[in-house]
């Protein structure tokens, strides 16, 4: 009985490590480059939704972050001052966006979303070194 239940133990084992291999090899689990991106741009959004200029600088590209830090003490601030710049009724309605990814190929993204920010409604993203950024 030991033994039965021994070999069965294993059986299963190997079954769920064939199920992990299977699972890693056609990529279930995994985030899609249209996925990312589109994250990226929600997050770009939700910080003008939520008065967050941290998060407005963690997904902007780096060479904004730059452009930002030249026109003022740190990023942050210039990010704050952007996001006051944003009349107040047209923030709110940034919290739930409808964003849609026109296209993605390896290092360049557009997306369309609604509602508009500042009179656009279209988004240019970049990738480097694996990472997605808004490219403002």
């Amino acid at each position: 009985m030991l033994k039965r239940w021994r070999t069965e133990l294993i059986a299963f084992a190997v079954a769920i490590g064939l199920g992990v291999g299977v699972a890693l090899v056609f990529g279930v689990g995994r985030t899609s480059e249209e996925d990312k991106v589109q994250d990226v741009a929600a997050t770009y959004l939700a910080a003008f939704a939520d008065n967050d200029p941290v998060a407005l600088c963690n997904a902007i590209s780096p060479v904004a972050r730059v452009q930002f830090e030249f026109a003022s003490s740190d990023c942050a601030t210039s990010a704050k001052t952007a996001i006051l710049k944003v009349p107040e009724q047209e923030r709110a309605a940034l919290r739930e966006p409808s964003i849609t990814v026109e296209s993605v190929n390896d290092a360049e993204a557009r997306v369309q979303f609604s509602p508009k920010l500042s009179g656009s409604g279209d988004m240019h993203l970049i990738k480097r070194n694996d990472t997605w950024f808004v490219s403002p």
